[in-house]
């Protein structure tokens, strides 16, 4: 089966985030250090996250060019050409991304910047990039750990395989995945400034430190700064159930093996913690079908995919997020008005006569939030929006066409609203 998950949920199985400080000068550390400080450290890990190592785990360290075609095998292997090119074309419709910005090589710059470090669960390894800071490395190598670790007791490829057909689904198992790792870590950091290992000044220079790094990650668009930051940081409040002072009791082991079980199944269910971990508010599987009859000769489906309420935000007056701000850390500022009422969606991409034709179905958990989204809509003037009861499309592109599909797809939506009312 092949991989289907859109920029956010392939992003964030890739690289690790690292705050990478200045080296200082010093020498990078030989390899019988590295197995050493890793052999330390992941009794740390072992001891934080509440399970035991299965076996232990290889590091070695790796250049820029490697690290860039590993990462552009993984993102292939996860969006296939085909994908790539739906997404592309999807995105573009509804304003994502600017005209001229090319997915695949955006995200591969994204990731040559940012990264200090990735786990690749086929071969049970941890790499840490070659000019990667002395001083960032045992933050890195404690993440790197956790993911090792998970996917000796979870298996992370095979459920982002089992999942490969719902990219809100994937994107939301990502956050489990990144969460853990940065659960992990920054319960790690507490102890280290308790135990006076490290003090605030390290932490702030850190900090610091990231900040300077990331000029293309404050340059690019906002899809891809939510997609790769949005698994770290809210995947971390998620596993604290919404409660970020949670922190200081550690790491709770159980919810967080929960996840993984049990993945949450949608980016909803992320940002609003309490509606995986008190009430349940399953997603509506909206299908919309083969729409290619009403658009007209010739129209033939190309693709498909789902925004979820995380990318949802972005076409209802959301925006980019400041990593810095302290506003990143609440679940809520990554949401707005007119998302929060999501309940599922669609899109569909078709080729047309008149040219390509993106197809946006939703569904709202009622009639007024349908009204809301539709009043907060933020997207170019060739998309149409339709609503029917809890039900909006837009229709992007030829837009003379939308009246002609909305009917349909409008109808089939409102059938899977009741579907799951039901």
């Amino acid at each position: 089966m092949k991989l289907r998950r859109h920029p956010l949920a392939t992003i964030a199985v890739l690289a690790t985030l690292a705050f990478a400080p200045p080296a200082a000068g010093r020498e990078a550390a030989s390899q019988d250090q590295m197995d050493a400080l890793v052999a330390r450290l992941s009794k740390d890990v072992e001891r934080l996250r509440g399970r035991a190592f299965l076996r232990p785990v290889a590091v070695r360290r790796i250049g820029d060019a490697e690290a860039r075609e590993h990462f552009r095998t993984r993102l292939l292997e996860a969006l296939p050409e085909e994908k790539l090119a739906t997404d592309n074309l999807a995105l573009h419709a509804l304003g994502l991304l600017p005209a001229d910005a090319d997915l695949l090589q955006t995200m591969l710059d994204l990731l040559e910047e940012q990264a200090a470090g990735f786990y690749d669960p086929k071969r049970d390894t941890f790499f840490l990039m070659e000019d990667a800071p002395e001083t960032s490395l045992p933050a890195v190598i404690v993440h790197e750990l956790t993911h090792a670790l998970d996917d000796q007791h979870f298996g992370l490829d095979a459920m982002v395989a089992k999942l490969a057909h719902d990219d809100d689904a994937s994107a939301a198992y990502a956050a489990v995945v990144e969460g853990s790792g940065s659960l992990v870590m920054s319960a790690w950091l507490v102890e280290e400034l308790k135990a006076g290992r490290m003090n605030p000044g390290d932490m702030a220079q850190m900090v610091n430190a990231e900040a300077a790094r990331g000029a293309r990650l404050r340059a690019a668009p906002a899809v891809l700064q939510r997609s790769l930051m949005g698994p770290y940081v809210l995947g971390q409040a998620f596993l604290l159930r919404g409660d970020l002072m949670a922190l200081v009791r550690g790491v709770a082991a159980a919810d967080v093996d929960a996840s993984f079980q049990s993945p949450p199944r949608s980016t909803e269910q992320v940002i609003h913690a309490e509606k995986y971990w008190k009430q349940a508010e399953e997603p509506v599987a909206l299908q919309l079908g083969d729409l290619a009859a009403p658009l007209g000769p010739g129209a033939r489906k190309v693709g498909d995919g789902r925004l979820g309420e995380l990318l949802m935000a972005l076409v209802t007056k959301g925006g980019a997020i400041d990593p810095q701000s302290p506003a990143a850390l609440d679940p809520k500022r990554w949401t707005t008005k007119g998302a929060r009422g999501w309940a599922g969606d669609q899109y569909q991409v078709y080729e047309t006569t008149d040219g390509p034709v993106t197809l946006l179905g939703t569904v709202w958990d009622s009639e007024e939030e349908a009204a809301e989204f539709t009043r907060e809509l933020m997207v170019p003037r060739t998309c149409a929006p339709f609503r029917s009861g809890p039900a909006v499309l837009l229709a992007c592109g030829a837009t003379a066409r939308g009246a002609n599909v909305a009917p349909l797809a409008l109808s089939r939506a409102r059938e899977a609203a009741a579907a799951r009312a039901r």
